[in-house]
């Protein structure tokens, strides 16, 4: 709880988006300093291919990270009473590009740097982790489940 300047109480943000918010942010700044880092040099022992695989992946994990954070300040702008909980159910603030983002491996991180291997999958469980928690937010207020 939290104490407000006209002395009225009210709750402090759930840690539940807390963490949340943290371990995707973590997670974002992580993949920008690899890429701006070392990503370059890793790319000098790649064939063409793996290359382009490299950079269509890179995009992938972007695109998770992107939604994910936007799917989490959505979710705690309901908690702060800036938008109401139907306004987040509306498509603008929901997960997008499920195809995208929930696609397995299959192989297209065969050859590909160790690095950037546990960044791709560790974007993929965040963005799987928020896409549960928002089938279940649909679920619950009787929306009904989210089609992934």
């Amino acid at each position: 709880m939290t104490t407000t300047d006209n002395n009225s109480v009210e709750p402090a943000a759930p840690v539940f988006y807390d963490r949340m918010y943290d371990d995707a942010v973590k997670l974002t700044v992580e993949v920008r300093d690899y890429f701006a880092d070392r990503a370059e040099t890793d790319r000098i022992f790649l064939t063409q291919s793996q290359k382009l695989a490299m950079m269509r992946e890179s995009m992938r994990v972007t695109t998770r990270l992107a939604q994910s954070v936007a799917w989490i300040m959505a979710q705690r702008a309901v908690y702060e009473g800036e938008i109401s909980a139907s306004k987040a159910r509306e498509s603008t603030y929901r997960l997008e590009n499920h195809r995208v983002c929930l696609a397995e491996d299959n192989g297209r991180l065969a050859g590909l740097p160790a690095e950037f291997k546990v960044l791709w999958w560790r974007s993929q469980r965040l963005y799987q982790r928020i896409a549960r928690l928002e089938n279940l937010a649909q679920r619950r207020s009787g929306f009904g489940q989210v089609v992934h």
